[in-house]
């Protein structure tokens, strides 16, 4: 990514603030992605010899033609996107997560529900004071 930004602007060194406080938070964010634990793709399966279909194809040659004629705003979309990829699925992550979470239950049977728990425990430890075993198992401490 911070070569890709080096590529776009031609080598120039910065010369206002803004820029270098850009850069500073571009570094940080970069900084953290590298030792947090989100998932980025790897590519590691990604094969040119297996059989393509002519769509992908024409796009390959047309992301090839961008690259040779456009390089350097199409390498810096291309890193934009990839370090943008890894935030997008962590956040995704976290709204499906807390969308399949199940709400607290909000009638009036929470109480009900409650003693019913309460109960099913008295039972059992009943019923372990009844076979003579304690908590910490057949002869206690």
């Amino acid at each position: 990514m911070v070569a890709s930004v080096v590529y776009a602007v031609n080598s120039v060194p910065l010369t206002g603030w803004p820029y270098t406080v850009g850069l500073g938070a571009l570094l940080a964010l970069l900084s953290f992605l590298m030792v947090s634990t989100w998932r980025y793709r790897s590519f590691k399966d990604f094969n040119l010899l297996t059989p393509r279909s002519p769509q992908s194809v024409v796009l390959l040659g047309c992301l090839i033609f961008l690259i040779r004629y456009y390089s350097q705003a199409v390498l810096l979309v291309l890193s934009i996107i990839y370090v943008g990829s890894g935030i997008v699925v962590r956040i995704g992550g976290l709204v499906k997560r807390r969308l399949r979470s199940t709400p607290p239950d909000q009638s009036g049977d929470h109480h009900e529900a409650e003693a019913g728990r309460d109960e099913r425990f008295d039972a059992r430890k009943v019923a372990r004071k009844g076979s003579g075993k304690t908590a910490r198992g057949a002869g206690g401490w």
